[in-house]
């Protein structure tokens, strides 16, 4: 089994498994659906990508399950940040929000990044670091069925 392929499991799930979750939610309607499906390939992707690198150095016995989680716990903090960029853009274009009329130099701007900031990339952290866990055990029984 080639470690793309094994990436392309890994995002497929993903994508699918994260779309019924968000789409079962009852509140997720209209335009929100969209927004919802956008950021799952974007995450997608990420995790198609990670699943291939760490399929080949689980291919080379070179990866543990510390290895998978560390990984994931980083590339959600990262992908949490992204989250936040994207989300505090499109607040800055919004009237009424909570950053209206604030200067991108203000203390009230740099309070919210740094909070929002911390919240969204340890969130991210800790799902990117149960994603990680659980991927390393599906991957290796993955890898040894194929």
């Amino acid at each position: 089994m080639s470690p793309r392929t094994v990436g392309l499991v890994d995002g497929i799930a993903f994508f699918v498994i994260w779309s019924l979750i968000g789409l079962a939610q009852p509140s997720l309607r209209g335009e929100a659906v969209t927004v919802v499906l956008v950021l799952l390939l974007m995450a997608s992707a990420l995790v198609l990508w990670r699943g291939a690198v760490l399929a080949s150095l689980f291919v080379e016995d070179r990866t543990s399950l510390l290895g998978h989680v560390l990984d994931g716990a980083k590339w959600g903090a990262i992908a949490g940040l992204g989250i936040l960029i994207w989300g505090v853009s499109s607040q800055v274009l919004a009237a009424g929000g909570l950053l209206d009329n604030a200067s991108f130099f203000s203390a009230e701007t740099a309070i919210y990044l740094l909070f929002m900031g911390a919240y969204l990339s340890a969130t991210g952290a800790v799902v990117g670091g149960v994603h990680g866990a659980v991927l390393f055990y599906f991957n290796r029984w993955f890898l040894r069925r194929g």
